[in-house]
């Protein structure tokens, strides 16, 4: 399946899959330029993943385009981003939905605010979607066995996280990490996830990793891991298909916000 990372982080979210299914809309519009776009499905009312400016031009300039998303987003959708209300499909979780293109089935996440992941079949192809959440504890069911893509949240290394608190307190300093731990998926959560319910040729793509401020490197790599040979699964943040190739381009993107990780 040819997918790309437009965006993942606190600096906007986006994943395009094949079809035309665009997953996450919090990047600016320029960066959805040249995008054949058909479908579009929501988690959550975060900026970073529901970029208001951006749905709102979309659905515009494009009257063909559908939203799919959870009962809590469809105002949002009417009233602030001008989509008609014709064109909204609100989606409850735990139900199939097919749309042609890709069929569709949201399941809960634990964020600070009302929170979706997705599992999406393309062209016999299977994709988890799963960011901003806390805990995987509550998931379970043979609906995240054997997928062919996990596209999945792994923000922070706990030691390291824990190490940086241990500082911050130390010093007297705020440590807005706490937060972090209770809303964000850590590599090491991420890892058990997929290694209890990944085959050992599923792609395991890590989303919305936390980076301290450094010097940006672009890496190119011909194919995403498997699991075999996985407990550090590659961190891509931005991902371009050439047209017709199977090359991979990709960018690092600084993932901190002002209040550290989102």
């Amino acid at each position: 399946m040819k997918y790309k990372v437009i965006g993942t982080g606190s600096s906007g979210n986006a994943l395009l899959l094949e079809n035309g299914v665009l997953v996450d809309c919090g990047v600016g519009y320029k960066e959805l330029a040249g995008e054949v776009i058909g479908l579009v499905l929501l988690t959550h009312r975060h900026s970073d993943h529901f970029k208001i400016p951006t749905i709102k031009k979309l659905a515009q300039d494009h009257p063909m385009v559908r939203f799919a998303c959870p009962g809590y987003l469809a105002e949002d959708l009417v009233k602030e981003c001008k989509v008609q209300t014709k064109r909204v499909d609100i989606i409850e979780e735990g139900q199939t939905y097919d749309y042609g293109l890709a069929s569709i089935r949201s399941f809960p996440l634990e964020h600070d605010v009302p929170n979706v992941g997705w599992i999406i079949e393309i062209n016999s192809e299977s994709v988890l979607y799963m960011t901003d959440t806390g805990t995987t504890d509550h998931l379970t069911g043979s609906e995240f066995c054997g997928l062919d893509y996990y596209f999945i949240e792994a923000n922070y290394d706990e030691q390291e996280l824990e190490e940086r608190m241990r500082k911050k307190f130390e010093a007297g300093e705020f440590a807005y990490e706490s937060r972090v731990k209770r809303t964000h998926l850590s590599r090491q959560q991420a890892d058990e996830f997929v290694s209890f319910y990944a085959r050992d040729d599923s792609k395991v793509i890590n989303l919305h990793r936390h980076e301290e401020k450094k010097e940006k490197k672009v890496h190119e790599e011909a194919d995403p891991p498997s699991l075999m040979g996985l407990l550090h699964p590659v961190d891509i943040k931005e991902e371009t298909y050439q047209s017709g190739e199977d090359e991979r381009i990709r960018k690092d993107t600084q993932t901190d916000s002002e209040v550290g990780m989102v």
